[in-house]
């Protein structure tokens, strides 16, 4: 009998031990579990914060690409206007000397004082006339009385521009000329300019 008792007793304390172990499997399952899923939300959080951060970053890139964007375009436009000043420049200071010396000889020749007297004179004085003497004079290079007027305003204008091309022959002003890059705003100059030194060949022979 006592043997018998025995043997159930350890049949007990092994089917208590198989359950508890199996109690406590399941608890490490739930605890495992449970883990997992803290870690999933805390996964979770971290990144919609990132995703946060990440757009935030995005918004300020995008924005910092914009302004360097219109940076690059203000710089361009600036840069723009610097080369087509620059080449502006370079029209008015290598013209003007022979523009000068044209419309001298030119006002001498229709027996004006200077240029300004006959600037004046076709301007406010009796314009038809003025223009039929100039356009007279000036029938060998067919340079019309519109043109002789974007000359005068050349000279007028290019006032400003010092230490221009002195004492050059009109032939090679000339070759400058057909060298040089005008603006587009000013490439209307091109052809009364090169009649201004077809004129200047001839007169300058005269003296």
């Amino acid at each position: 009998m006592p043997q018998k008792h025995n043997a159930n007793k350890k049949q007990g304390f092994r089917r208590r031990n198989k359950k508890e172990k199996r109690r406590q499997k399941k608890e490490k399952k739930r605890a495992e579990k449970k883990e997992e899923e803290e870690e999933i939300i805390k996964n979770s959080k971290k990144y919609d914060e990132l995703k946060v951060k990440y757009d935030e970053l995005k918004l300020e890139h995008d924005e910092l690409k914009l302004e360097h964007k219109e940076l690059k375009l203000g710089y361009n436009e600036l840069k723009l206007k610097f080369v087509k000043a620059e080449r502006e420049k370079e029209v008015n200071r290598k013209c003007r000397d022979f523009v000068g010396r044209f419309l001298f000889k030119l006002s001498k020749k229709l027996n004006y004082d200077d240029i300004r007297m006959l600037s004046d004179e076709y301007e406010y004085g009796n314009h038809q006339e003025v223009k039929n003497k100039i356009e007279s004079k000036l029938e060998f290079v067919k340079m019309k009385a519109n043109e002789f007027k974007q000359i005068s305003d050349f000279r007028l204008s290019s006032n400003d521009y010092s230490h221009g091309v002195k004492k050059q022959s009109a032939y090679d002003a000339q070759i400058m000329l057909s060298n040089m890059d005008f603006p587009k705003d000013m490439e209307y100059l091109k052809i009364p300019l090169n009649k201004v030194l077809k004129a200047l060949q001839i007169w300058d022979k005269e003296n």
